[in-house]
């Protein structure tokens, strides 16, 4: 039995805690889009139309972007099919770095106790990986999960592979893990820039586990290092171009302060110099976070370091010189040890964001996720080593049962942490909420706080939240001014919701959003001309701003201006973002059908119709469209769908009849009048209808009878003017 279980344990462990983390991450699949996901998700107008050759190798990210053009696909802008992918993803490295690890322990001497407790090792750092409540900063955060994430996954996939590679003897076996490799280094690529690091990674994974610190051992696999570095920089190369890496080695990259996150208080650039010696503290934050993760942050609100001598960087250099030490002089010790290589594996995945490339956030906790399979490796270790430390003390913790219910605690205590913490990506007010408690000085918090409070009809917060926000940022940041007009404009204050919004154009006048509101505000002052104007300026400066198409229709159709009003509602569907907007498809459709644009009636209708399914007025006017643009047979299908919920509609009947004489198919029209004269139904056009349908079958006579009868009874003149001109026909033809 326990040969049996012990077989079941690399499938057990770290299934098991990826079912766990499916189960804890599971109520947060349904929390709506937050911070980035926005501008990266639902603004991202091209996620409907690209496609895999559109994105193939087109970008540093292709892969991502190809992603969420796919989950668009197949739920457009539902989260749950988002956060589901990352959460997959997420369970899948853990299982990985399972693998690797279990694998890569056992190749310590059997008398090593690495050796014998591998899959405890293995198992405690998938654990600690998989549901640490930092790693959530990545997991929910659903565009950086498909960049983070996917980067991670593949990284974690090629060193698997590798470990294989090195353990094989097959030549045939041996080809494959090479291509398999060569394949994921070039589809890795594609998913975020720090998969850039991976080169560094694989011989340090060789070193420490595979060689064992055996120089000529390492040496013959450095054909494959070659290839896989090669792989990885030509890609890059070829897609980031050369001059990134000119401008990133030569120390100019340089990067303009982001309205609502100034990290540089003087306002300036910030570039390598300052950003360096800033990241000193980042960095023992990043690692201090793991072991107390009671105040992480989305969006922190730290500055940039004056100068070296400020004991915001002299203390934590202080602290990465200790670390630093302590690392050389375990691998002094032993040359492969393990605190050294956790310690280099995370140092190594922090070095391209915490060196020369300086970065518009000063921080971000979601940049851990690579590198935080190394210090959590140097976590476990530790904890095992306590725990030992203990059972020597205390003889009882010796016990099975103990030891099991220790990690028990654990894993129930992270999962609680992780579920917690999870909640703040719930809805935006408990998001920008968490962020103002912690990152009070920061303008972006406040002003996206306030539009939660606007959401919640909580209009004097709002207002004190936007004008804080003023406070903190007065000359650089438009937003808050944007939303304090909004806030005033429901209050009916438009003179100052105008007036907050030409400050916010003073500050950056290439706002679209900042355009349309002014022209909504512009109406309501009766000023037309000028609110024109401002639609036709957002539009002007975003093509794809549906929005603005849709209100500068609806100001088209109060001016009576049918033609401009259509053609604003088509771009609205057709060239902008409202293609699922249901208020903006009506409109183009009405429209459509007011200007006789039939084929854009249909296009429009057609999307209702997939929107709305049970909408019977849609799918009527749908066939309606069908009908007058002539296209028969499809205005029949809807025309019998809606006729099995409503039989009696006598103009449902009449269209249907038109469909069937328009398409040759005299009998089937005469059948349903003949039913519809049973049930003493009748339309305006029942007798001309009979008549064409009669007259097709060759019956000419009860045709003209028909028609003799509408001339001379029918009250409506049209009907007798119809009768008179198929009389006419009828009788030329048959001269």
């Amino acid at each position: 039995m326990k040969k049996t279980l012990q077989k079941l344990l690399p499938i057990f462990i770290p299934f098991g805690l990826a079912i766990i983390t499916f189960l804890v991450y599971f109520p947060s699949l349904y929390y709506a889009f937050q911070f980035d996901d926005e501008p990266s998700i639902l603004n991202f107008y091209h996620i409907r139309h690209k496609t895999f050759s559109d994105l193939f190798f087109s970008s540093s990210r292709w892969v991502s972007y190809w992603l969420n053009t796919i989950h668009y696909k197949l739920s457009q802008f539902e989260p749950f099919v988002y956060r589901r992918t990352n959460v997959f993803f997420h369970c899948l490295t853990g299982v990985l770095i399972f693998i690797l690890l279990s694998s890569l322990l056992k190749l310590r001497s059997k008398e090593s106790w690495l050796h014998k407790y591998n899959y405890l090792i293995a198992g405690l750092t998938s654990g600690l990986f998989l549901l640490h409540p930092v790693q959530t900063q990545t997991v929910s955060y659903v565009i950086q999960g498909q960049l983070e994430g996917l980067s991670a996954f593949f990284c974690f996939a090629i060193a698997v592979c590798f470990f294989y590679f090195t353990q094989v003897q097959s030549l045939i076996l041996k080809v494959f893990l090479t291509l398999l490799i060569t394949s994921l280094c070039v589809i890795g690529c594609g998913t975020k820039e720090i998969t850039i690091i991976l080169p560094f990674l694989i011989p340090l994974i060789d070193w420490f586990f595979i060689a064992q610190g055996n120089w000529h051992a390492l040496k013959k696999r450095i054909w494959l290092y070659i290839l896989i570095a090669t792989t990885i920089w030509g890609c890059y190369l070829w897609l980031l171009g050369k001059n990134f890496f000119i401008n990133v080695l030569s120390l100019s990259v340089e990067h303009q302060n982001t309205i609502g996150n100034i990290i540089n208080p003087t306002g300036e650039k910030i570039t390598t110099w300052p950003f360096f010696i800033s990241q000193f503290k980042v960095i023992l934050h990043y690692l201090f976070m793991f072991i107390w993760p009671f105040n992480i942050c989305v969006d922190y609100d730290w500055k940039i370091c004056g100068s070296v001598n400020t004991p915001d960087c002299i203390l934590p250099l202080i602290g990465l010189l200790i670390i630093g030490l302590t690392i050389l002089f375990a691998l002094k010790k032993n040359r492969i040890s393990l605190y050294a290589f956790g310690m280099l594996w995370f140092f190594i995945c922090m070095a391209p964001r915490s060196t020369i490339m300086p970065s518009t956030e000063l921080l971000a906790d979601y940049k851990t996720y690579l590198a935080s399979f190394g210090w959590l490796f140097v976590i476990t270790i530790f904890l095992i080593h306590a725990y030992s430390w203990l059972m020597k003390k205390y003889s009882f913790l010796k016990n099975q049962r103990i030891i099991i219910s220790v990690i028990m605690t654990g894993i129930a205590a992270l999962s609680i942490m992780t579920y917690q913490r999870n909640k703040v990506w719930r809805s935006g007010l408990e998001f920008w909420h968490d962020i103002i408690q912690k990152s009070p000085t920061k303008a972006r918090g406040y002003n996206n706080y306030g539009i939660q409070l606007i959401e919640r009809d909580d209009i004097k917060n709002a207002i004190w939240c936007f004008k804080h926000a003023i406070q903190l940022e007065p000359y650089t940041y438009p937003d808050p001014y944007n939303n304090l007009s909004a806030a005033y404009a429901i209050q009916n204050q438009f003179d100052l919701a105008i007036k907050a919004l030409r400050a916010s154009l003073k500050i950056n006048p290439g706002q679209p959003r900042s355009y349309n509101n002014l022209g909504l505000y512009l109406r309501k002052q009766g000023e037309e001309e000028w609110a024109e104007r401002s639609y036709q300026q957002a539009i002007l400066i975003n093509p794809h701003y549906g929005k603005a198409y849709y209100n500068l229709g609806k100001l088209y159709v109060d001016q009576n201006r049918m033609t401009e009003a259509h053609e604003a509602f088509k771009n609205a569907c057709t060239q902008a973002d409202y293609d699922s907007h249901i208020e903006a498809l009506q409109e183009y459709g009405h429209t459509s059908m007011h200007c006789k644009k039939y084929s854009d009636a249909i296009q429009a209708y057609t999307t209702l119709c997939q929107l709305q399914p049970n909408n019977i007025e849609n799918t009527q006017t749908l066939a309606d469209a069908y009908l007058m643009n002539q296209e028969y047979n499809e205005a029949l299908q809807q025309y019998q769908h809606i006729k099995q919920i409503n039989p009696y509609d006598t103009q449902l009947n009449c269209n249907m009849i038109e469909c069937l004489i328009q398409l040759k198919q005299p009998e089937n029209a005469l059948s349903i009048i003949d039913k519809l004269e049973q049930q003493s139904q009748k339309y305006r056009m029942m007798s001309l209808h009979k008549a064409r349908a009669l007259y097709m079958l060759g019956d000419i006579r009860r045709a003209q009878l028909e028609l003799y009868d509408a001339l001379h009874y029918a009250q409506d003149r049209q009907i007798k003017h119809l009768a008179q001109q198929i009389l006419q026909q009828i009788e030329k033809e048959e001269k």
